[in-house]
């Protein structure tokens, strides 16, 4: 693929963070189990607080992805031709990609966990969305972006005919109805139905448009730093003392304070946006994660749980194991990505390059 494309750097620079961030959230949740176990028993009380802030600091990289769909899908206009080759281009081969990714996931179970039943029946029910799959907690990301996708050229010509700011009123009133009770530890669930919204996952990609539109530019930036500190501190004494009282939840999409945390980091960054160029210096390692992001959400996984289970052979750290299960999945995802991307076709249907 061509790496001599204008591109625009601060966008590469958030891209290539979320993987990041994405490789450390999943590394911590298979090293630590602190769904499982009490971190803090475990760990004490200073390293257990470390281990949910690297967590909760985790958990900003897909609302970013989200926020980049809308930020770079939504502005534009789908005519009927530019429709059909969204949904062709886009939608119809992101799902051959996850159809395919399905099958490569059970077969690494059926190795990598002997006791698993893998059937022909569960694979099956996973590919036409019935089943999860069971092992790969990343996995919920392709089937929730696949909704989205479905009608995002009718939400973006439907947005050509009003002003971006009033959306911030459907906006606000889904993210009260759908992130107050979680934020607050409660387990109970609005029976609101989000309808086309796709629910927070949809809301996330509207202010990702929004911040594009510059709805939130008049605000201060010392405002939204500010906020994004009281909100990231808001989301880890939550969890904080929900472990204490012995709530095995963990920080999901649904928090209030994660939502608005992520929105206040990325349009701070969005404000730094300058015009696309073809990447040099810095800008060329930087704009390699970036392009390879996707690619790599989508390997890195069976990578984390190898590189866990070899690390618990050799090592009682479970901070070291947290180290190598961040950057050995991540550079080695890298270069798988770099080396399928040389093989014709590979790259476009099995990693979804552009």
């Amino acid at each position: 693929m061509a790496f001599n494309r204008p591109r625009v750097f601060m966008l590469d620079v958030i891209r290539a963070l979320s993987i990041f961030l994405v490789c450390m959230g999943h590394s911590v949740e298979q090293t630590f189990h602190f769904a499982q176990n009490d971190v803090f028993s475990v760990q004490g009380d200073y390293k257990g607080m470390v281990v949910l802030m690297l967590f909760s600091l985790a958990r900003i990289s897909v609302p970013f992805f989200l926020f980049l769909t809308g930020y770079f899908f939504l502005p534009r206009t789908y005519d009927e031709e530019g429709t059909k080759g969204f949904w062709v281009h886009n939608f119809l081969r992101l799902l051959l990609c996850t159809e395919l990714w399905i099958i490569l996931y059970n077969v690494f179970d059926y190795f990598f966990w002997p006791k698993l039943d893998v059937t022909v029946l569960s694979v099956l029910r996973q590919m036409i969305f019935l089943e999860n799959v069971p092992t790969m907690d990343h996995y919920w990301y392709l089937p929730m972006i696949l909704g989205i996708y479905l009608f995002l050229p009718i939400v973006a010509n439907g947005l050509k005919h009003i002003d971006a700011k009033l959306l911030l009123f459907p906006v606000i009133f889904i993210l009260v109805a759908f992130t107050v009770t979680p934020g607050l530890g409660s387990t109970d669930i609005t029976i609101l139905d989000a309808g086309y919204t796709g629910g927070v996952f949809g809301t996330y990609v509207l202010l990702g448009y929004m911040v594009h539109e510059k709805v939130f530019r008049e605000i201060r930036a010392w405002i939204l730093g500010v906020v994004a500190v009281i909100s990231f501190l808001g989301i880890h004494v939550t969890e904080y003392f929900m472990h204490l009282l012995g709530s095995e939840d963990i920080v999901w999409y649904s928090w209030l304070p994660l939502i608005v945390t992520a929105l206040c980091c990325f349009e701070l960054l969005c404000r730094h946006c300058g015009e696309a160029v073809i990447p040099s210096g810095v800008h060329k390692p930087v704009n390699f994660v970036a392009r390879y992001s996707f690619a790599m959400y989508l390997t890195h996984f069976p990578m984390t749980l190898a590189c866990v289970r070899v690390m618990y052979w050799y090592t009682t750290s479970a901070f070291l194991t947290f180290v190598v299960a961040t950057f050995v999945p991540f550079f080695l995802s890298m270069l798988l990505c770099w080396l399928l991307d040389r093989i014709p076709k590979v790259g476009r249907y099995l990693l979804y390059m552009r």
